[in-house]
Parts: structure tokens; sequence; C-alpha cells
């Protein structure tokens, strides 16, 4: 996992990382609006399941991989050119 190279498992090491991860924030179902936007960074990993799909979030103090969120939230997504 990409997070476990992360010199501190936070922001900062999300920042610091080869990947450069921003902190988007994520998309309210209900009304479409952008949430937590310089807060939290949520992204989708690759597992699909029908409305839902696993992601990983970070905040100012951690990282956690997360499951069953549902799609529709809109979370951010980062190509890799292989």
């Amino acid at each position: 996992v990409e997070s476990n190279t992360w010199t501190s498992q936070d922001s900062a090491g999300a920042l610091n990382s080869n990947l450069k991860l921003p902190m988007p924030g994520y998309r309210i179902r209900s009304d479409g609006t952008v949430s937590s936007e310089g807060s939290y960074g949520y992204y989708w990993s690759g597992s699909v399941n029908g409305y839902y799909a696993r992601n990983l979030y970070f905040y100012s103090s951690a990282v956690r991989p997360n499951y069953n969120k549902y799609r529709a939230n809109g979370f951010s997504v980062r190509c890799l050119k292989n």
C-alpha cells in the first residue's frame, strides 16, 4: 500500500509522498456540493461492488482505508501511467 511508504501517516505524509496527494474533499450525494475541501483527502481504489466502492482517505492526523462508500460521493481518482 502506498501509504505505508509515507514518512508519517497523516496529511503531511500524503503531500510529501511521491504521489503528492492533495486534500480535495468529497461531493455530498444529496445536493452535489463539495465538502471538507482542504481538510480531507478521499480517493477511490479500483475495487467496485455495485453502488459501493473501496477508498482511501486521510486527514490531518491519520490515513485509513475505507470500504463500501457510495460511488455517488464523487471522490477523487489518481491516475498513474504504467
